[in-house]
């Protein structure tokens, strides 16, 4: 779904209201992203999403309007819903966060659905690490 929507809106000559085009990615004119962030391929940042500095954003990615991406993290392939926090130093990657969803400092998440609520801060890297490599399903799991 990410990247069907990032094509479409590639491929629209017009300009969506209040947003600009920097490269492959449209941000919006009250989003703030830091000079040292990197946005690489078809990024789509929302109306007062923050993305702080040397974080790293790769599309096909969407980061929802009032998303605070937190210095140093990694964001690929994913959608983040309105009002999530991607914590500091966290890995979150093929991802699912939902509405108002929290990711804690320097976690890892792969092919997760990441739902509000949860205490995603249970999962620790080396989990991550072993699913990874385990060669399971490319189906989303829940974090719950």
């Amino acid at each position: 779904m990410v990247a069907w929507l990032l094509e479409y809106q590639a491929a629209r000559s017009e300009v969506e209201a209040g947003y600009f085009r920097v490269n492959d990615s449209w941000i919006h004119e009250s989003a703030e992203v830091h000079a040292s962030a990197r946005l690489m391929g078809r990024v789509h940042v929302g109306p007062g999403a923050s993305i702080d500095k040397g974080a790293t954003v790769i599309g096909p990615t969407i980061i929802g309007r009032n998303c605070s991406v937190r210095e140093d993290a990694v964001i690929s392939r994913s959608a983040i819903w309105e009002g999530a926090v991607v914590g500091a130093r966290a890995v979150v990657d093929r991802c699912i966060q939902s509405f108002g969803a929290e990711v804690r400092p320097s976690r890892h998440y792969f092919n997760q659905i990441i739902e509000s609520g949860a205490d995603v801060s249970r999962q620790s890297a080396s989990a991550w690490v072993a699913r990874k490599s385990s060669r399971q399903s490319l189906a989303p799991q829940r974090v719950r």
